[in-house]
């Protein structure tokens, strides 16, 4: 099919342009010539390549930092005791002697028994290694791997020791049939986003937005989604990408390095990144959960202690059975699953409180692994945690796919994954509130998890299990449960997965969060405003120019505005605002509601009967919606102000406060020609004079030829009173002689 695809493509292009023309790197081809540069790739697989060698040029840099990181050891007594026990204590100090950074040591000790395990995050002097090797207390010292930031999602070969219990009664009681439910639209969502809502049997056009996201209310409220790193920027956005974060940190990562619970401290933004697809509001998809950020800092053996605090604290009446638990982090190496459990103490304590995670009832998430590629040097998972998954240690593993659904180069676990997820090209948000457009991950999963767990009308599984029955029945449910997935194009008949959206969901999807959305007034004390009257009718015209906009990538800005009234006191600006690099893509009913919703709820004061509005803006998801008046006036009046002054024929001078004067040279100016000069000036006096308004009809000539007719005192009344247009209100205009205006017969002299 792909090859049928190419030669109509490149017969198109034949037929379409010159025999010769350049290739992608500027050489000239001619396409009658038998030797070609190699097969033309369609539109979509130039992006897709392109991705694939960006990000392998990451993956390069990623482990190159890794390596350029000072290594760290680990010391494993030869006779374990607690930590207290004198002769752990001398241990103990005999290694603070032989470190740089004494503060650094962390003691690892056994969540079971108590025992000192051994001595983490030694950065040994000179020498010392040799000195630890010849100690008779000490069994062996190590060289600690460094933590490995995964971001795609597998599944593990399988243990076949340290099982935790039985199947049985597994998803016995699987709810299976579907009631209504209420879908939420999220306009201009990511791709990775539009593919897990997408309806089964439908493909994704990248280009075009056919497909919008859309999921379900609940959207994990309630729900509890821990991640394991070190550190999330939870503060980006002043806090509204991830609302009322909890922290859990280490005694390491708090204490010793004084770091703040709510930075994110690795270059690459790695935990931002990860929590982003789980519920941040832009990008994720349980938007509303409660991100519970498990921050440790640095090495392994630090992150097992992060292991045991998440043990404790989710082990709580209103967290235990509301909690996912997700993990993007571990060995990097190839290893034997069996032997790293007494090779490794960050392993071996790791293993243990995932263990007591899986009883508790609290499913975990771990990735399958990227470090695959286009030769499948390495397609197994082969690598803790995910490598320990089994039936009864039930991980949840998870592989990364195209947004079409196929396997990418990267990932690992074909044939092995719990579930596949389409995250290649995900968008997140990076930790100085850019966008990274080609992230993975695994914690998208996670937020489904959670979704799930928050839905009482979706199908999953039997939720009256407990403990380790529960979590294998939440793992079979991703597996292969009705309304969790389906399959694509990934290998062996395994499902790429989804979050039960059917084309009917999509036709009766409202638009997100227009109800519940955040409101902004500005306040009428700024002195920026105008009234209901002038701004209404604008909305319309608003949101169907904007409508009409194409889909386009926007670098600098990514703001579509509107101005009206330019420089009258009415002055406004209409305007739509993104984040960048998203496109200016929306609906109508979705701008006028929001639109039309400051203008209802906002500047309501009982005194306010001339409709002031000083605008404001509205937030929904990630878009924020604005009114916004331009020029500083008077304060506002609760009624209109003003007043007329006719000289003869010679001229008339009109102010107000309160309305506009802006076109009543429109009216006056075929009564006295096209050579009567008139000037509209904005004073913001205080005696009311917010503007005023002067004619002169000096084109008057000796037989009338461009004196068109005389202006009336009650025809110029009336065009106050209808320019006005306040419950019939007008000024009298006094009426003078020609003379009594001082600048004639010279105006302006």
């Amino acid at each position: 099919m792909m090859l049928f695809l190419n030669l109509l493509w490149l017969f198109f292009l034949q037929a379409v342009c010159s025999e010769a023309f350049s290739d992608h790197a500027g050489r000239a081809v001619d396409l009658n010539s038998t030797s070609m540069p190699g097969p033309v790739l369609l539109p979509f697989e130039i992006r897709r390549k392109e991705r694939r060698e960006r990000v392998r040029a990451k993956m390069q840099l990623r482990q190159a930092q890794n390596n350029n990181k000072p290594a760290t050891h680990v010391a494993v007594p030869k006779e374990s005791k607690k930590e207290d026990d004198s002769a752990m204590k001398t241990l103990t100090e005999w290694l603070r002697g032989k470190v740089t950074d004494p503060d650094y040591m962390i003691i690892a000790t056994d969540r079971d028994t108590g025992n000192v395990d051994g001595w983490g995050a030694l950065l040994l002097k000179e020498g010392a290694f040799k000195e630890i090797e010849e100690n008779p207390a000490f069994s062996r010292v190590y060289e600690e791997e460094k933590p490995y930031r995964r971001l795609s999602i597998p599944r593990p070969r399988q243990l076949e020791h340290g099982h935790l219990g039985t199947t049985a009664g597994m998803l016995s009681r699987m709810t299976m049939s579907k009631r209504a439910v209420q879908w939420f639209r999220q306009v201009e969502a990511s791709n990775t986003l539009r593919a897990v809502s997408l309806p089964e049997g439908e493909t994704l056009d990248e280009d075009n937005p056919q497909w919008d996201y859309v999921y379900e209310s609940h959207a994990g409220e309630g729900k509890y989604i821990y991640i394991i790193e070190e550190g999330i920027q939870t503060g980006i956005f002043a806090g509204s990408e991830f609302p009322n974060p909890l922290h859990v940190a280490t005694t390491h990562s708090r204490d010793r390095m004084d770091e703040p619970l709510d930075r994110d401290e690795v270059d690459n933004s790695h935990g931002t990144e990860v929590a982003s697809i789980a519920c941040s509001q832009a990008f994720g998809v349980a938007k509303s959960a409660t991100l519970v950020s498990v921050k440790f800092h640095g090495e392994l053996v630090d992150m097992a202690r992060a292991f045991e605090r998440v043990v404790a604290h989710v082990n709580h009446p209103d967290r235990l059975r509301n909690s996912v638990i997700v993990s993007a982090i571990g060995g990097a190496n190839p290893t034997d699953p069996v032997g790293i459990l007494d090779d490794d103490v960050a392993a071996k304590e790791v293993h243990k409180s995932i263990q007591e995670l899986l009883r508790l009832g609290v499913p975990v998430v771990t990735p399958a692994g990227d470090d695959n590629d286009e030769n499948n040097s390495r397609p197994n998972i082969d690598f803790w945690p995910s490598y320990w998954e089994h039936d009864n240690y039930p991980l949840i593993t998870v592989g990364e796919t195209e947004h079409d659904g196929s396997r990418t180069d990267r990932s690992q676990g074909a044939g092995q994954a719990t579930t596949w997820a389409p995250t290649s090209g995900a968008e997140v948000w990076l930790k100085d509130e850019e966008i990274n457009d080609e992230a993975g991950g695994t914690s998208l999963v996670g937020g489904l998890i959670a979704t799930w767990m928050a839905s009482t009308e979706q199908p999953k599984w039997d939720d009256s299990l407990e403990g380790l029955a529960r979590v294998q029945a939440i793992r079979r449910f991703v597996k292969e449960g009705q309304g969790s997935g389906w399959q694509r194009q990934v290998p062996d008949g395994q499902r790429v997965v989804w979050n039960g959206a059917t084309q009917q969901d999509h036709a009766g999807a409202r638009l997100e969060g227009i109800e519940e959305s955040e409101l902004n007034c500005y306040d009428l004390e700024t002195r920026q405003f105008g009234r209901r009257d002038s701004f209404e009718p604008l909305i319309d015209e608003m949101c169907k120019a904007g409508t009409g906009l194409e889909p386009s990538p926007v670098n600098d800005v990514d703001d579509y505005e509107l101005e009206y009234y330019k420089e009258e006191m009415r002055w406004v600006k209409l305007r739509v605002r993104k984040p960048l690099g998203k496109t200016i893509r929306y609906d109508f009913d979705a701008c006028k509601k929001a639109m039309t919703r400051i203008l209802n709820e906002c500047d309501n004061d009982p005194d306010n009967k001339m409709g002031w509005k000083a605008g404001g803006e509205v937030r929904v998801g990630h878009v924020i919606w604005s009114i916004e008046p331009q020029k500083l006036r008077n304060p506002w009046t609760s009624e209109p102000h003003g007043g007329c002054k006719l000289f003869g024929t010679w001229s008339i001078e009109i102010w107000g406060q309160g309305w506009s004067g802006h076109h009543l040279h429109d009216k006056i100016r075929p009564k006295w020609g096209r050579n009567a000069e008139w000037h509209l000036n904005y004073e913001n006096a205080v005696d009311h004079r917010e503007w005023s308004y002067r004619a002169v009809n000096n084109g008057i000539t000796q037989d009338g030829s461009e004196f068109h007719e005389r202006i009336e005192k009650d025809w110029l009344e009336k065009l106050i009173r209808d320019t006005v247009a306040y419950n019939g209100m007008g000024f009298s205009c006094e009426e003078l002689t020609d003379k009594d205006d001082p600048t004639y017969p010279n105006f302006g002299g």
